[in-house]
Protein backbone atom coordinates (compact mmCIF):
# COMPACT_ATOMS: atom_id res chain seq x y z
CA UNK A 1 0.00 0.00 0.00
CA UNK A 2 1.23 3.34 -0.54
CA UNK A 3 -0.01 7.05 0.38
CA UNK A 4 1.22 10.30 0.11
CA UNK A 5 2.83 12.53 2.83
CA UNK A 6 2.75 15.81 1.88
CA UNK A 7 0.49 17.58 -0.31
CA UNK A 8 1.12 20.34 -2.36
CA UNK A 9 -1.20 22.31 -3.50
CA UNK A 10 -0.88 23.31 -7.58
CA UNK A 11 -2.29 24.71 -10.81
CA UNK A 12 -2.13 23.70 -14.26
CA UNK A 13 -1.36 25.79 -16.67
CA UNK A 14 -1.42 26.45 -20.46
CA UNK A 15 -1.15 29.11 -22.94
CA UNK A 16 -3.39 27.60 -26.02
CA UNK A 17 -4.39 23.78 -26.56
CA UNK A 18 -0.65 23.84 -28.91
CA UNK A 19 1.46 25.22 -25.96
CA UNK A 20 3.01 22.91 -23.29
CA UNK A 21 1.30 22.88 -19.78
CA UNK A 22 3.04 23.94 -16.59
CA UNK A 23 2.42 22.98 -13.32
CA UNK A 24 2.97 25.85 -10.65
CA UNK A 25 2.80 25.42 -6.77
CA UNK A 26 0.42 27.32 -5.47
CA UNK A 27 1.10 29.48 -2.53
CA UNK A 28 -0.68 27.79 -0.20
CA UNK A 29 1.00 25.67 2.27
CA UNK A 30 2.16 21.99 2.02
CA UNK A 31 0.46 19.98 4.54
CA UNK A 32 1.19 17.08 5.75
CA UNK A 33 -1.62 14.36 4.45
CA UNK A 34 -4.13 14.65 7.11
CA UNK A 35 -5.42 11.26 6.96
CA UNK A 36 -1.96 9.58 6.68
CA UNK A 37 -1.36 10.94 9.88
CA UNK A 38 -4.60 10.11 11.71
CA UNK A 39 -4.23 6.74 10.92
CA UNK A 40 -0.40 6.39 12.26
CA UNK A 41 -1.43 8.27 15.01
CA UNK A 42 -4.49 6.24 15.67
CA UNK A 43 -3.51 2.77 14.76
CA UNK A 44 0.74 3.02 15.87
CA UNK A 45 0.81 5.70 17.86
CA UNK A 46 3.26 7.53 15.50
CA UNK A 47 2.92 11.27 15.18
CA UNK A 48 4.16 12.42 12.15
CA UNK A 49 6.53 15.87 12.18
CA UNK A 50 5.11 18.94 10.76
CA UNK A 51 7.09 20.17 7.13
CA UNK A 52 9.58 22.83 7.71
CA UNK A 53 9.58 24.50 4.05
CA UNK A 54 13.29 25.70 4.82
CA UNK A 55 14.60 22.33 5.89
CA UNK A 56 13.60 20.91 2.66
CA UNK A 57 12.16 17.99 1.43
CA UNK A 58 14.64 15.76 1.83
CA UNK A 59 15.55 16.44 5.29
CA UNK A 60 11.76 16.12 5.89
CA UNK A 61 11.91 12.73 4.17
CA UNK A 62 15.02 11.49 5.98
CA UNK A 63 13.34 12.43 9.39
CA UNK A 64 9.97 10.58 8.43
CA UNK A 65 12.13 7.11 7.43
CA UNK A 66 13.62 6.95 10.48
CA UNK A 67 9.98 7.51 12.61
CA UNK A 68 8.59 4.53 10.70
CA UNK A 69 11.92 1.88 10.39
CA UNK A 70 10.02 -0.05 13.30
CA UNK A 71 6.81 -0.32 11.22
CA UNK A 72 9.45 -1.49 8.01
CA UNK A 73 7.70 1.16 6.41
CA UNK A 74 10.15 3.66 4.06
CA UNK A 75 9.39 6.89 2.51
CA UNK A 76 9.86 6.37 -1.39
CA UNK A 77 10.33 9.58 -2.80
CA UNK A 78 7.62 9.92 -6.00
CA UNK A 79 5.61 12.95 -6.74
CA UNK A 80 2.10 12.25 -8.20
CA UNK A 81 -0.82 14.51 -9.23
CA UNK A 82 -4.53 13.79 -8.10
CA UNK A 83 -7.09 15.16 -6.29
CA UNK A 84 -7.41 14.97 -2.66
CA UNK A 85 -10.96 14.53 -0.33
CA UNK A 86 -10.59 14.28 3.40
CA UNK A 87 -14.92 14.37 4.29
Amino acid sequence: MQAPLLLVPITIENESSVKPYYIKVTDDEIIVNPTFAFKLLQEYNIKLPEFDEEAGLEEYFIKVDEILSPLKWRVIRRCRIGIFSFL
